[in-house]
């Protein structure tokens, strides 16, 4: 079996991985710069108290004829660094502003009473603070997450490959399916292919046959039309010998008659018409006679041609009956053949 190509949802799966580890990577840099920029303006942060602490420190140098100047601290631009005053500018904040400050260091664990104590606090504890270590924990946790992350794409793409083989079993199982089905066509087909040409061929032997059978009624049609053609000339040629014959006995009959009339003595009432009577008493009884004998052979002869004709009536349906039989006896025999066959 060939090898199949990649499904499309392996294809989407690779992609979607591909897509994750791009963004894993791309929010990794984007936490790192955040980690970077941090630690910077931590440093930043740390410089600006370090320089207010010593600007605190520092006594101010008083110059008659320059006026004082307090060094400015840069303000960060995220965290507000608290700025370094000299007591005499903390007295000068409002004393709601300082209650306020002291409130909020005091809530924050921080028990310095004025201003510069609190911040000479913070910058102890900024001294103290463990940046590295903060930056450590922070990229500890960073490394987790990107490994729960790494986990949960590895338990994704576990999936997606077993859900790979379930789809590659069932194509093989429908590939398999098909395959035996197409066979069992394919027999199927050459079964009916060989069934239809017996078919045919037992179509084309009995038209043949059907064809002789036909031939051979045509045949016995045209002897029997010359047998009856050949009876009808006898019987006729038999008919005017019958009537030759009976015509001459008639003809004798009728002189003997005429003759023994001549021989006997005249009757002296009808001496002019005695021959015209005779003749027509001759012709009369001649025809009559006549008339008879051709009756009586009509009938015997319309009699015969009944017969005859029943004859052949039923010599033609025996012969249509016997054909019938043998062209259905042959047109069941493939059935049977292939019903045993299957």
């Amino acid at each position: 079996m060939p090898a199949l190509a990649k499904s499309a949802k392996l294809i989407a799966a690779e992609k979607k991985l591909e897509e994750l580890e791009a963004q894993i990577a791309a929010d990794r840099k984007r936490r790192e710069a955040e980690l970077v920029a941090a630690l910077e303006q931590a440093r930043r942060d740390a410089d600006a108290i370090r320089q207010a602490k010593l600007a605190s420190s520092r006594p101010p140098i008083k110059n008659p004829t320059t006026p004082q100047t307090l060094p400015l601290s840069p303000l960060p631009p995220v965290v507000p660094v608290p700025v370094a005053l000299s007591p005499k500018t903390a007295k000068d904040l409002p004393e709601s502003a300082l209650l306020l400050l002291r409130e909020l260091w005091a809530n924050l664990g921080y028990e310095g009473t004025s201003f510069v104590e609190m911040q000479m606090e913070i910058s102890r504890e900024l001294d103290r603070a463990d940046f590295a270590r903060f930056e450590r924990e922070m990229l500890c946790n960073e490394v987790l997450s990107s490994k729960t992350e790494i986990n949960m794409l590895r338990e994704e793409r576990s999936q997606l490959l077993r859900r790979l083989e379930l789809n590659r079993e069932n194509i093989n199982q429908l590939m398999s399916t098909e395959e035996r089905t197409y066979k069992t066509l394919m027999t199927e087909r050459e079964a009916s292919q060989s069934t239809i040409n017996q078919l045919e061929e037992e179509l084309r032997r009995t038209t043949s046959e059907r064809d002789s059978a036909l031939g051979t009624i045509s045949t016995l049609q045209a002897d029997l039309e010359r047998a009856e053609k050949s009876r009808i000339a006898a019987v006729l040629y038999a008919k005017g010998a019958d009537d030759r014959a009976t015509t001459a006995s008639i003809a004798a009959a009728a002189a003997a008659e005429v003759a023994t009339r001549r021989t006997a003595p005249p009757t002296p009432a009808l001496p002019i018409y005695w021959a015209v009577a005779d003749d027509e008493a001759l012709k009369a009884k001649l025809k009559e006679r006549k008339l008879a004998v051709e009756e009586e052979k009509l009938l015997a002869e319309g009699k015969r041609l009944e017969e005859q004709l029943a004859k052949v009536k039923n010599e033609k349906s025996k012969l249509v009956s016997d054909h019938c039989h043998q062209s259905s006896s042959r047109s069941q025999t493939p059935y049977h053949h292939h019903e045993v066959s299957n």
